[in-house]
C-alpha cells in the first residue's frame, strides 16, 4: 500500500517537473521570437 502511494507521488512530481521544462522551453522560444523581430525592427529603421 504504502510503495503505490510513494509510486503515485513520484509519478506527479515527474509530471510537475516535465510541465515546468515545457514552460521554459515556451518561453524561451518566446523570447527568441521577440528577439529576432526587435533586430528585424532595428534593421527596417536603418
Amino acid at each position: 500500500m504504502n510503495g503505490a502511494i510513494l509510486k503515485q507521488k513520484n509519478k506527479q512530481s515527474r509530471i510537475r517537473m516535465f510541465l515546468k521544462l515545457l514552460v521554459v522551453m515556451a518561453m524561451f522560444q518566446d523570447y527568441k521570437d521577440k528577439k529576432s523581430r526587435l533586430m528585424k525592427h532595428d534593421f527596417s529603421i536603418c
